[in-house]
């Protein structure tokens, strides 16, 4: 079993957080790293790389600015769950059992097949996932929304014209 006083997550290798997809795709426990040397967040999963293109956290920690993203390989995936524990005891990561800021919630969404499909293999090239890509379309679309006016509340349209 690994000591958590002898790791030094610093040493560890990394990549930046807007480098996620290109993070290996093994077993891992990760640290996500602010430009203090601050451990963030804690965790562990059978696929680092898909864990991070869909992470909960993946928004809170960018908003943080300069986070790093460092891992361990772990041989037996058995083991994931123990060793996480560990070092989340150890290092008591501040982000680790905290309410996620902006939490994301769920919906449902109905796509013909083909748009589907296509969708699937725009967000592989991309390297997301495709919740992330469409949540990314989503957003740009709002963007556009407000600055055009789209989006104005109800109070602020003139009497007698209702939204479609």
């Amino acid at each position: 079993m690994l000591n958590p006083s002898t790791l030094d997550p610093l040493s560890l290798p990394s990549l930046p957080l807007e480098q996620r997809s290109q993070l290996p795709t093994s077993p891992c426990i990760y640290f996500a790293i602010d430009s203090r040397g601050v451990v963030q967040c804690i965790g562990g999963t059978g696929n680092l790389q898909k864990r991070w293109l869909q992470h909960h956290r993946y928004k809170q920690l960018k908003n943080l600015g300069s986070i790093s993203v460092a891992y361990l390989s772990v041989d037996k995936p058995a083991l994931l769950r123990e060793i996480e524990d560990a070092l989340i005891a150890w290092f008591n990561p501040p982000l680790n059992g905290s309410a996620v800021v902006g939490e994301i919630r769920r919906v449902s969404l109905c796509l013909e097949e083909d748009l589907k499909e296509k969708l699937e293999r725009l967000a592989k090239a991309r390297k997301r996932s495709l919740s992330n890509l469409i949540e990314t379309c989503m957003e740009e679309i709002a963007k556009q929304a407000e600055k055009s006016g789209e989006l104005e509340g109800e109070g602020d349209r003139p009497q007698g014209k209702k939204k479609d």
